[in-house]
C-alpha cells in the first residue's frame, strides 16, 4: 500500500518555493514525515506585493502556502486559506465586505473553529488591520480583491513578533503540524528583500514579478509565456530599495544541510523559486561537503523564466544541461567557488516524454538519471504518487 511509512537515511531537505510542490507534498508526507523545506522569501507579487507595498516586510505567501498544504483538512485550515473575492467575481461579492465580516467574525467561515484559535486567529487579523490603518495612503486603498487571509493572519503574527521564524512557529501551532516537519526560510530577516537578474544583453529585471509573471496591475498573470529579452547570466538579492544586497542566511539552514540524509531541488519557477535558496554564502560548501543524495527535479515544461530572445530575437529554452549549468553557477556564486557539477548533484529526475531531457554530454554522464511517469491528467507533470516513489528510492 502506498500510505506505508517509509524509513529514509535522516531527513530530507527540499528547496522549494511555493506552488510546484504542493502538486507532491501530500504524497511525500504519507510515506514520510522527517521533511524539512527551505523557501525563498522574494515575491513581490499578488497579495504578498499588495501587503509589502503598504507594510513592508519579507514575501511570506510561499511560506504561508507551504504551511497550509502541509495541514490537516480542518476549518482553521479553511479560513487561513481562503481568499477574498476578486473584484470582479460573478457573484458580485464586495472584497472588503467580506474582509470585514471575517474580521468581525460575522462570516460563516469561522464556524467550527474552536474558540481559543478564533481568537488568536483574529488577534492577528487585527493586528495587520490596524497597522493598514496607520499606513493609510491618500493616493490609493489597500486593495484587498483576492487577498489571502492566510496573508493577512501570517503579516499581523510577524508584526507582532518582530521575527519571521518565531511566526512560522505559532502558524504551525495554529494548524496543528507536526513538528518533525520543518518549515524554513532562507533568510530571517524583517524587512523587504526581492530579486534582480543581470542578462546577455545588458538588460537588468528587478521583482520577481518582473522576471516571473509581469503585470502592470497588482493582479498578476502566472501563466504568462512571453519569453525574458535575453539569456539569464546573474541572479542576485535587492533590498527594498531595488539596491545590490547580500542577506545573512537564516541560521536554521547550513546545519540542517550538514546533517541531511537527502537533499532535494524541487521542480518550479527556476530563478525566482529554486535559485534564491542557493545563492547565499554557505549553502555551496555545504552542500558539496555533504554526502547526501542530492537530487534534482527537473520541471516537466518551459515557462517564462525559462525562455529567452537570442541576439536575432528568436524564441529559445534552457536546455536539460543549461539547467544543470545554471543551477552550478549559482551554487558557486557565480565564480567565487570553483566545484564540479558533480559536487552539488548525484541525480536528476526528469518526466517521461518531456521536451526537457538530456543530450548525454560528459557532464550529465557522471550523473544518475531517473525517468517519472506523467500524470494521467496532464502530460507536462509528474504523477505525485510514482514521484515520490521515485525520490524515496533514491533517498533509501
Amino acid at each position: 500500500m502506498f500510505n506505508k511509512i517509509v524509513s529514509v537515511r535522516k531527513s530530507m531537505v527540499l528547496f522549494t518555493g511555493g506552488t510546484a510542490a504542493n502538486a507532491y507534498t501530500k504524497a511525500l508526507h504519507e510515506k514520510t514525515n522527517e521533511l524539512i523545506y527551505i523557501i525563498p522569501i522574494s515575491d513581490n507579487g499578488g497579495s504578498t506585493g499588495e501587503i509589502q507595498g503598504f507594510i513592508g516586510g519579507p514575501a511570506i505567501g510561499d511560506i504561508r502556502s507551504r504551511l497550509v498544504r502541509l495541514a490537516e483538512d480542518s476549518p482553521i485550515k479553511t479560513i487561513l486559506q481562503f481568499r477574498l473575492p476578486s473584484i470582479d467575481n460573478q457573484e458580485k461579492e464586495d472584497p472588503f465586505t467580506v474582509w470585514n465580516d471575517i474580521l468581525y467574525m460575522k462570516h460563516p467561515l469561522w464556524e467550527g473553529v474552536p474558540t481559543k484559535f478564533r481568537y488568536i486567529i483574529r488577534a492577528g487579523l487585527n493586528t495587520f488591520n490596524a497597522t493598514l490603518q496607520t499606513k493609510i495612503d491618500t493616493t490609493r486603498q489597500f486593495d484587498f480583491s483576492a487577498g489571502s487571509i492566510g496573508n493577512f493572519f501570517f503579516s499581523g503574527e510577524r508584526l507582532h513578533f518582530g521575527s519571521l521564524s518565531a511566526t512560522i512557529e505559532m502558524f504551525k501551532h495554529v494548524l496543528g503540524i507536526e513538528k518533525n516537519t520543518k518549515v524554513i526560510p532562507i533568510v530571517d530577516i524583517n524587512k523587504r528583500l526581492t530579486l534582480g537578474i543581470k542578462m546577455e544583453n545588458g538588460e537588468y529585471l528587478k521583482g520577481q514579478s518582473q522576471i516571473s509573471h509581469p503585470s502592470d496591475t497588482t493582479h498578476v498573470d502566472k501563466t504568462t509565456t512571453t519569453p525574458l529579452p535575453s539569456k539569464v547570466v546573474k541572479l542576485e538579492y535587492l533590498n527594498k530599495d531595488f539596491n545590490y544586497y547580500i542577506p545573512t542566511i537564516c541560521e536554521d539552514v547550513l546545519p540542517e544541510l550538514t546533517t541531511a540524509g537527502t537533499i532535494v531541488y524541487s521542480m518550479g519557477s527556476f530563478y525566482t523559486s529554486l535559485l534564491p535558496n542557493l545563492i547565499l554564502p554557505g549553502v555551496g560548501e555545504a552542500i558539496k561537503q555533504s554526502s547526501s543524495k542530492k537530487i534534482l527535479i527537473m520541471n516537466g515544461s518551459y515557462d517564462r523564466e525559462t525562455t529567452y530572445l537570442d541576439k536575432e530575437g528568436n524564441k529559445q529554452e534552457l536546455t536539460f544541461e543549461e539547467f544543470l549549468s545554471q543551477l552550478k553557477d549559482a551554487l558557486n556564486r557565480y565564480g567565487e567557488l570553483s566545484n564540479e557539477l558533480s559536487d552539488y548533484v548525484t541525480d536528476v529526475i526528469f518526466l517521461e516524454g518531456s521536451v526537457i531531457k538530456p543530450s548525454g554530454n560528459e557532464e550529465t554522464t557522471k550523473l544518475k538519471i531517473h525517468l517519472v511517469e506523467p500524470s494521467l491528467k496532464e502530460a507536462t507533470h509528474y504523477s505525485p504518487e510514482k514521484l515520490v516513489e521515485k525520490l524515496l528510492s533514491i533517498a533509501q
